[in-house]
């Protein structure tokens, strides 16, 4: 069993908490609880446990907290171009109160250049336990088999055959791959609404202006 080095940053709002590692894979998550299953756990087997993160072969990351928070920012270049994710759970003010929705979300905006990465979504729900399906929805991907349904919404442009056809998998194969689907301005991993499904996305995400 392969263990992944312990150099991650912590991100959560008080309900969730998430580590993610400085080449930018939620190597740790558990929901819709702290004490919850795990949904992606490569820091404890790097093969099995499964992980949510960004690539591109040959790029230089940096992570770093927002000054003064517990948002990460991890600057990716490509050589071609650089990128930013901005990785964090967020916390709403509601009157004289704070609401913290069991969400984490990754943001990926572009810096300069034509920088291009792939997405690598492999969520292993209830330990590594069960086989996931995905299923599309209107807003990204529905993940079903474990304890509960889990959910990855994103404004990414996706062909729906495509993402159908990448997610009938064997698990001991690589995750095949596939386009996104379509949501907000930015990525979540969400409860119903939170995130986790297993699939490669090959990701255009930065284009010169």
């Amino acid at each position: 069993m392969a263990v992944t080095d312990l150099h991650h940053g912590a991100i959560g709002n008080g309900r969730v908490l998430a580590l993610v590692n400085p080449d930018t894979g939620i190597d740790w998550l558990c929901l819709p609880r702290f004490d919850s299953p795990s949904v992606f756990a490569r820091l404890l087997d790097e093969s099995r446990g499964g992980t949510f993160r960004f690539d591109a072969p040959g790029a230089t990351m940096r992570m770093a907290y927002v000054a003064n928070t517990n948002v990460l920012r991890t600057v990716v270049d490509t050589g071609e171009g650089r990128c930013e994710i901005v990785d964090f759970a967020p916390r709403i003010p509601a009157g004289l109160t704070m609401d913290a929705p069991v969400e984490v979300h990754r943001l990926v905006r572009p810096l300069d250049g034509t920088p291009r990465l792939r997405a690598i979504f492999d969520p292993r729900p209830d330990y590594a336990r069960v086989t996931p399906v995905l299923a599309a929805t209107a807003a990204g991907l529905e993940v079903r088999g474990g304890p509960q349904s889990l959910y990855l919404n994103t404004n990414l442009p996706a062909t729906t055959n495509i993402l159908l056809d990448a997610i009938r998998r064997d698990s001991s194969t690589t995750p095949p791959a596939a386009s996104a689907t379509t949501s907000r301005g930015h990525g979540a991993t969400r409860n119903a609404p939170t995130s986790a499904a297993s699939t490669t996305i090959p990701l255009p995400v930065c284009h010169r202006s």
